[in-house]
């Protein structure tokens, strides 16, 4: 899922280091990996499930 990582680093690149961005990133990953693999349980395939749960989760700025 190295498309979801790719997205995640992406939405917090202008977020300065730190041990609290971290711990939001992960747990962000982890929600989207999830969500990801609860859709191809169901029998969509990778890339749509992938980008199903990308536009599900929206903009970074309803996170901050």
């Amino acid at each position: 899922m190295k498309k979801l990582t790719q997205h995640v680093d992406y939405l917090f690149r202008d977020i300065p280091e730190n041990e609290q961005k971290n711990a939001v990133k992960q747990e962000v990953l982890e929600n989207l990996e999830e969500k990801t693999m609860n859709l191809m349980a169901h029998g969509k395939a990778e890339e749509d499930a992938i980008n199903k749960v990308v536009l599900d989760f929206g903009d970074i700025d309803d996170l901050l």
